[in-house]
């Protein structure tokens, strides 16, 4: 085996060990939500100067949407173990099946969020 060959594997064998360690070690959690609170928070600090008149947060802390003065809506979705805040266009969708909200618009990163907002999903649709 070349020399170049014995580097490449090691090279391999040494990125392997250290995605296996942070795995390991719990570097593998989502983004989650504990409370609304943490939700303002974030929307708080959101570049933009977005503030909000009205929150939901989803049930099992996935993400959060947001309404202000102006009837503008900002979402809060998960980025790998961070939230990011995406204020959404004005040709967005939103559509309530059950307690289920799901939110459509080209400029999320999936072009679809859904939320489970419980009883609460209808209020954002009108």
């Amino acid at each position: 085996m070349s020399g170049e060959l014995w580097q490449f594997a090691g090279s391999l064998a040494a990125v392997l060990a250290l995605v296996a360690l942070t795995w390991f070690l719990g570097f593998r959690s989502e983004a989650r939500l504990e409370c609304e609170e943490e939700a303002r928070e974030l929307i708080r600090l959101a570049p933009g100067g977005f503030t909000h008149v009205r929150i939901a947060v989803d049930r099992d802390g996935g993400g959060a949407i947001a309404r202000d003065d102006a009837g503008r809506l900002l979402v809060l979705v998960a980025h790998g173990n961070q939230f990011v805040a995406r204020l959404l266009s004005a040709e967005a969708s939103l559509h309530a099946d059950g307690d289920l909200l799901t939110v459509s618009d080209s400029g999320l990163p999936a072009r679809k969020l859904s939320l489970d907002l419980g009883t609460q999903a209808s209020d954002w649709t009108g």
